[in-house]
This record gives structure tokens, C-alpha cells and sequence, in this order.
């Protein structure tokens, strides 16, 4: 369903978009998720000035997460933490995917590490923690996301569609600005904006559901200036168009109740 166009058709497409959506009297709601925090650096100080205004859930590593996120973040009313994995160690056999919690684990010791990242997240991040897990790599084991709940998380957050999710229902991503598989930099703003494109005629079009915010997942320490670029253009679009509505984490986990 994605578009084929040149780079600024695809903003032009983003638009019409999103114009369907005020046409349609519907809010096209939008997430941001920015993944493998651990500490106060340039590059996250760069984020959360682009992020002014807009809310944004970090992701971060409990293991190497010292009280400079903190720091960073206190004075901003629109940042939440969430729990990144634990030390984002992957235990996956050689051969398969890259995973922390996966299902070749014990399910006690991998929620014994949750948990003793919970504790640390929370304690440095205080009331700007959401107890929502992101496992590294996006990947999970069934069984151990079917735990979270009786130990202390509200909800798990991967990459991709949550429709037919079992419980806890997923708080998803759905862009990915980084080519992880090529070059490691800006997968290019035809992917990217294709992705959210996609995504959009989905919702509206009822493929999926229409309440399921748009999710986009940014890593600030890998970006490149294209990725930088890309997002800071993004937000422009966004924030002007009446029908798109960058949502909290709080207001995804309140509408879900």
C-alpha cells in the first residue's frame, strides 16, 4: 500500500494524507520512541532539543543507565523513561536472531532481571518512569511478555502491528529510521515516510485498528545527519497539520484502559 513516488511526492502524499484525516473529522495520532539511552551525551541532548514540545519516551538500559539521564531530563514535563531490556546481552544460540529475553531462557531469571531494572530505572528517574518494557531488538518470548504484568509492567513495547496481540496489548513502532541490515544510517526518506504512509492508510481503511497510534523509533546515538534531518522535518509537518496529534505514553496506556 505504500506509495511510489519521488522523495517530495511522498511529502505531498504524507499531506493528502493527513488531509483525509481532517476530512474525515479523525485525529491521526503519533508516538515517538527513542531507544538504548544510558547516560547525558551530546547526542541526546541534541534529541531532546528537537524534542521541545513533543512527547517522548526513551528507552533505556538499566544495567548501564547512570542518574546523567536524569539530570538531563528532570526540568521536561514531556519525557517518560521505559525499560530498555536489562543489559541488552544477547543469550540468543549462534545462528538465530539477536534476542535478550528470548524463549531459550528461564523465564525466572529473566524476570529477576526485569525487575532489578525496574527498580534501578525507577529509582533514577523517579516520577518520569513508565513501567513499559522495550526488549532489545525488539524481540520477546510469548511466555515471558505474558509475566510482565505480574511483575510490575503495564505494557511491551516491540516493532510492528499489534492487531491480535495477546495480553498485555503492545504500545508498537512502526517506522524504523535506521538501516540496521545496510549502511547503519538513514534508511532514507522514502522508507521512512513509505513506513508511516502505510501505516496511516491502514488505520484509516480499518486494516488496522484506527486506534493504534503511529509509532516511530528513533536511536539518538546512531543518527546521522540525514536521520536528524528527517525527523526535525517530520515534526515540522506534524506539528502544523491540524489532523496529526503527537500523544504521550500516558495518554496511549489511559486510552487503552
Amino acid at each position: 500500500m505504500s506509495p511510489q513516488c519521488g522523495n517530495e511526492t511522498f511529502w505531498t502524499v504524507l499531506e493528502t494524507e493527513l488531509d483525509r484525516w481532517t476530512d474525515e473529522d479523525r485525529a491521526a495520532t503519533l508516538w515517538w520512541r527513542d531507544d538504548d539511552a544510558i547516560a547525558e551525551t551530546p547526542a541526546l541532548n541534541r534529541l531532546l532539543r528537537l524534542a521541545e514540545g513533543t512527547p517522548l519516551a526513551i528507552a533505556a538500559i538499566p544495567t548501564h543507565t547512570n542518574p546523567s539521564l536524569r539530570k538531563a531530563t528532570a526540568q521536561l514535563k514531556n519525557i517518560r523513561i521505559l525499560q530498555h531490556g536489562f543489559s541488552h546481552t544477547n543469550h540468543a544460540p549462534e545462528g538465530q536472531k539477536k534476542s535478550e529475553f528470548g524463549p531459550h531462557r528461564v523465564l525466572e531469571v529473566m524476570a529477576a532481571e526485569a525487575v532489578q531494572g525496574r527498580e534501578k530505572l525507577s529509582s533514577i528517574a523517579e516520577d518520569s518512569f513508565c513501567p513499559i518494557f522495550v526488549p532489545p531488538w525488539n524481540r520477546i518470548d510469548a511466555d515471558f511478555t505474558a509475566r510482565l504484568p505480574d511483575i510490575g509492567f503495564t505494557a511491551v513495547s516491540v516493532f510492528g502491528t499489534a492487531q491480535g496481540a495477546a495480553p498485555p496489548e503492545p504500545i508498537n513502532v512502526h517506522i524504523d529510521l535506521i538501516d540496521w541490515r545496510g549502511s547503519r544510517k538513514f534508511v532514507g526518506e522514502d522508507v521512512a515516510l513509505g513506513a508511516l504512509i502505510d501505516h496511516l492508510i491502514k488505520r484509516r481503511t480499518g486494516v488496522c485498528p484506527v486506534t493504534e497510534a503511529t509509532g516511530m523509533m528513533t536511536h539518538h546515538l546512531d543518527h546521522d545527519e540525514g536521520t536528524w534531518r528527517f525527523v526535525e522535518r517530520l515534526l515540522d509537518v506534524t506539528q502544523t497539520h491540524p489532523a496529526a496529534r503527537w500523544i504521550s505514553v500516558d495518554t496511549l496506556l489511559e486510552d487503552r484502559s
